[in-house]
């Protein structure tokens, strides 16, 4: 049997499982209320720049695999098997904004009425824990005059890394099925047997809370490690003849802790790690003998950005109209995604001390332009942010140059080049990416997160 499958939500993760999908033979029903986003799908233009993705929705659109739409009305008329939902679930003052998913909850409870197949709802947005039994379940009840276990419902957090999602969903760790009971988790289950020709990944079945929060759990661990590093680091730097790689191999051969996510750097960025923390700093808010490790994470990691201007200032004193080079504003190497940014707020450092910051990123430069056009305050000193078309226009004339994103084309930085065009070499690694003595013996003075500046 062949399933028909409606996702919800076209964003970075829909996108990711309705190619992923589709690419097994599985007819698809991708829905997004942005019309724009679905005019373009409809014609192979993908807006989310991962590896791979482009070609197989395009491949599939060719097979009249896919469909894309904005009304949620053809739901019944394509009569999905299983609806996943992957809304964005975006975190506010207050925490996390639930109206996405509610907005989709009525919509999908008034069409469950007139069905006579009800597809199995699988969630896959991250929400945080006892959201699905006291929010969601109410709603879907509410509006449709159906109790739960008639309809059936999965909480299936993803755990996909932007720049190799499409390998995360081919080849999971592991898959995390949260059941209402275990008729829903059954059927989510024969999905799954089928998408993966029945050589199934490691499967833990639990209740939904378990769920809901094993993915918090998770994205938080990363964050204490990158937070736990970055202290390390800023240790290192002050009790002197120190650097923080040493202490980072050390520890990654224990494999008790491992290397991963065991790298110093300016903090970390993105669209779902300071998100998620700062969300579950809300909602702890109520258990306060451990509310404080989480903020102490998230104080850290605002802190990191702050590392190269300091350094600056320490060698320079004033910055005024000092000309600074960061390279980076994407939140990673390999994609070109600025969400949470560190360079972005490093950036915002140093034009507020008075700097010119010429910017470059392989990939990211468009979008960073367009940022500074809607940013309340960059749009002020757009005389002072220069973004540049190649490495070599942005390194020209500047006397600081910070690595701000780990991207390959960092990695290989000629010193005899830097030494030609920059007036008097400064670098600071805020990534940990470059060997010191390669730019040192040059005469570059040569600074980086976790290093002693003797």
């Amino acid at each position: 049997m062949m399933y028909r499958v409606a996702v919800i939500g076209l964003g970075f993760v829909g996108l990711s499982y309705i190619a992923s999908f589709s690419s097994r033979g599985i007819r698809c029903l991708g829905i997004d209320i942005d019309k724009d986003k679905i005019e373009s799908l409809n014609k192979g233009l993908v807006p989310v720049d991962e590896p791979g993705l482009s070609q197989l929705i395009s491949t599939s659109i060719d097979k009249g695999l896919i469909k894309f739409t904005n009304r949620y009305s053809l739901i019944k008329r394509f009569r999905p098997d299983y609806i996943f939902i992957s809304v964005d679930t975006p975190t506010v003052k207050s925490g996390q904004s639930l109206k996405s998913i509610k907005y989709v909850m009525i919509k999908l409870a008034h069409l469950l009425k007139g069905l006579r197949n009800i597809p199995l709802i699988v969630v896959k947005s991250t929400i945080l824990p006892g959201t699905s039994r006291n929010i969601l379940f109410p709603i879907l009840e509410r509006y449709s005059g159906l109790k739960i276990e008639e309809i059936g419902y999965v909480y299936n957090p993803e755990f996909l890394r932007e720049g190799s999602a499409l390998y995360d969903i081919r080849d999971p760790k592991r898959i995390v099925i949260g059941e209402f009971d275990k008729r829903s988790g059954d059927r989510l289950i024969n999905f799954y047997q089928l998408f993966y020709d029945g050589k199934l990944p490691p499967i833990i079945r639990t209740t939904i809370e378990n769920a809901e929060l094993s993915k918090y759990a998770s994205n938080l661990f990363l964050t204490c490690k990158l937070s736990f590093i970055n202290s390390i680091a800023y240790i290192c730097e002050k009790i002197g003849f120190c650097d923080v790689m040493t202490i980072k191999e050390v520890m990654g051969l224990d494999d008790r802790i491992g290397e991963k996510y065991l790298h110093p750097g300016i903090g970390f960025g993105g669209g779902c790690l300071p998100k998620d923390l700062y969300a579950f700093i809300k909602f702890i808010e109520k258990f306060p003998p451990y509310r404080d490790l989480f903020k102490s994470i998230y104080k850290i990691n605002e802190y990191q950005a702050n590392l190269p201007i300091e350094n600056a200032i320490e060698i320079y004193g004033s910055l005024k109209n000092k000309v600074v080079t960061i390279l980076g504003v994407s939140y990673k190497g390999g994609v070109g995604d600025i969400r949470g940014s560190q360079a972005i707020k490093t950036i915002r450092s140093f034009v507020r001390e008075g700097a010119i910051v010429k910017v470059y990123d392989p990939k990211a430069i468009d979008k960073f332009i367009d940022y500074i056009r809607l940013d309340r305050e960059l749009k002020q000193f757009t005389e002072k942010i220069i973004p540049c078309k190649d490495l070599d226009s942005c390194v020209s004339g500047s006397e600081y140059l910070v690595i701000a994103t780990d991207w390959d084309e960092f990695r290989s930085l000629d010193p005899l080049n830097l030494v030609k065009l920059m007036k008097n070499p400064v670098i600071y690694d805020g990534r940990r990416i470059l060997d010191p003595d390669a730019y040192k013996k040059y005469g570059i003075k040569f600074y980086g997160v976790g290093l002693s500046h003797e």
